[in-house]
């Protein structure tokens, strides 16, 4: 065999073996990350797999952080009288809401679901498809999830040959969370409080004059699937967008987002500038958020509304 034929063989075998061995080793941990993922009981990622796998409520709020911090489910589900549970998300919105419905369909059917949107909920914003990396540890275990993790980029489903990948950056909390001591999950139904005030709005503050941006097809069809899911699995789906301080108020997004919500045949609760709510700004945390006193509030608000009609 000549010299040169015979290193090129050696080369391409020795490439061969080390490619092996990183597939081995990927599989190896990346099914050790996933194991241990899932064994979390407290943090985010343990509140993630409650709301994609496990929460039953017949009620539901889903949503961004708004969602997480506005609606106060030991309200609802006293006054309702049927269990109720928060699944809003930090950073989180439509899409994920859109996913997570999803997957609620196909394990039960929730009577109602309060769709938390915010102002500029359908612009477009990459923002929103960047953040659904957190749903990279379950496509694997629901493969509907795939197309989600393929809105991130052209090249997403190619990562996600490799094991680890949906699980980078997460390997220090993993371990954390399912390290003795870590903590036990708090009994809020999913909602978080917000205490006192971060950054609150004052009384007069102008009102935000950007005009509203694009809106995005893909969050546009997200909202149209929702509403036809609701249809198909008998649930009453209301969209609601929930007080807001008036320097994020985006009257004109606002305008927008009424008239696509309306085309899906979804009812929308303006709420954003509620009299009772943004007229004392003791109600918020920050300018986009409430606190627990203004929280209670607006749900006990939307207890009334929900009696009524």
């Amino acid at each position: 065999m000549p010299r040169d034929r015979q290193e090129w063989t050696t080369f391409a075998m020795r490439t061969a073996v080390f490619a092996a061995l990183l597939f081995l080793m990927d599989a190896a941990l990346g099914a050790s990350f996933e194991r241990l993922y899932f064994q979390q009981r407290t943090g985010a990622f343990a509140e993630c797999t409650q709301i994609l796998e496990q929460v039953r409520a017949p009620v539901l709020i889903l949503g961004s952080s708004r969602a997480l911090h506005h609606y106060v489910p030991e309200i609802l589900s006293d006054s309702l009288g049927i269990a109720c549970w928060n699944s809003g998300r930090d950073g989180q919105g439509l899409l994920f809401a859109e996913a997570a419905l999803e997957l609620t369909f196909a394990r039960y059917h929730p009577k109602l679901v309060l769709l938390d949107l915010n102002p500029r909920e359908l612009e477009h914003d990459n923002r929103s498809y960047d953040r659904l990396s957190e749903l990279l540890p379950y496509v694997r275990r629901h493969p509907e999830l795939r197309r989600y993790a393929d809105m991130r980029g052209n090249f997403e489903r190619f990562k996600l040959w490799s094991r680890v990948y949906p699980f980078n950056s997460m390997v220090l909390s993993i371990i954390w969370h399912i390290a003795p001591g870590s903590g036990q999950p708090l009994d809020t139904r999913g909602y978080l409080p917000l205490h006192g005030h971060a950054l609150a709005p004052r009384l007069g503050e102008r009102e935000d004059p950007t005009p509203a941006g694009p809106i995005d097809p893909i969050k546009r069809r997200a909202l149209a699937h929702i509403a036809e899911m609701a249809r198909t699995n008998g649930c009453r789906v209301i969209a609601i967008v929930s007080p807001i301080a008036p320097s994020d108020r985006a009257r004109a997004s606002r305008a927008k987002l009424a008239s696509l919500v309306r085309e899906t045949g979804l009812p929308l609760w303006d709420d954003a500038e509620e009299p009772t709510i943004v007229g004392d700004t003791r109600c918020f945390y920050d300018h986009a958020h409430l606190n627990d006193k203004g929280a209670r509030r607006f749900t006990s608000l939307l207890v009334a509304r929900l009696t009524r009609e």
